[in-house]
């Protein structure tokens, strides 16, 4: 089992750029034998004055679309490093 960490930050917009709160994404995934990224589980965090707090409740369809997020991200990294393998 792997987790993919991501951590969404939201900031203030005025002239001292200052931490707000935000999300830490964990995201569980698996490969199966033919090396296809398999979603496990998505768990998100309340980041609140830079602490990580509770687990968020978030609903499937939430889930769905950082799973689907995740999966696209870990797709080109793979061939990312396919293609850097093949050109050495």
């Amino acid at each position: 089992m792997n987790i993919l960490r991501c951590i969404d930050v939201d900031y203030n917009a005025e002239y001292n750029t200052q931490l707000s709160d935000g999300a830490l994404i964990d995201f569980e995934y698996i490969q199966d034998e033919e090396n296809n990224f398999k979603s496990v589980d998505v768990r998100v965090y309340a980041i609140i004055n830079s602490v990580v707090g509770k687990k968020l409740t978030v609903n499937i369809i939430d889930k769905l679309v950082i799973a689907n997020e995740m999966l696209r991200y870990l797709e080109y990294e793979k061939n990312k490093e396919t293609d850097n393998n093949e050109n050495v």
